[in-house]
């Protein structure tokens, strides 16, 4: 794939990405949505291990929604009762998670480090990005987590840049 056709391809994704996640609202305002996380870019066929911290806004007052910049920072949340925590990452947003690049799971790809400070550990094995063509690859992913009340909730997501890797002499 040539540089231009690639740097395209990627200016395509960042304007979808835009209209979905609302990017100039975020840099607008980048308190606006504390959610979104760029990872750092991921080396196809490499392992990565991926902190994720568990935050959520505090209940906002029955009488309003105050605009961005009044609202109260995000709280880290006590993951001790929670049941269930998906990390999902896909080539597009309308991708079933079925057909997922990857989708790691509490117990299968994602530990709990500390519960009552709402801290996991996502770990991305080397199979799950191994396919990806060559050229740099922006996926789409979220980290929703449901409590013990059976609420689920997204409190991570973004677009990450999957690079290709040069070695393939691997075991």
């Amino acid at each position: 794939m040539s540089h231009d056709r690639e740097k395209d391809e990627l200016d395509r994704v960042d304007e979808l990405d835009a209209f979905i996640f609302g990017r100039d609202e975020l840099r607008l305002n980048p308190r606006h949505d504390w959610r979104r996380v760029e990872l750092e870019g991921m080396r196809r066929g490499d392992t990565h291990q991926i902190p994720l911290l568990v935050r959520l806004e505090p209940a906002l007052p029955l009488y309003g929604n105050p605009p961005p910049k009044c609202r109260p920072p995000p709280v880290i949340q006590d993951v001790t009762a929670w049941t269930q925590f998906w990390f999902t990452a896909k080539g597009t947003v309308v991708q079933p998670d079925n057909l997922a690049t990857f989708q790691l799971t509490l117990g299968a790809g994602i530990v709990v480090v500390n519960a009552h400070a709402g801290q996991l550990l996502a770990t991305v094995p080397p199979i799950a990005t191994r396919s990806q063509p060559d050229g740099v690859v922006r996926l789409v992913y979220d980290v929703q987590g449901k409590d013990g009340a059976g609420n689920i909730w997204t409190f991570q997501y973004g677009t990450p840049p999957t690079y290709p890797d040069v070695s393939r002499a691997i075991s």
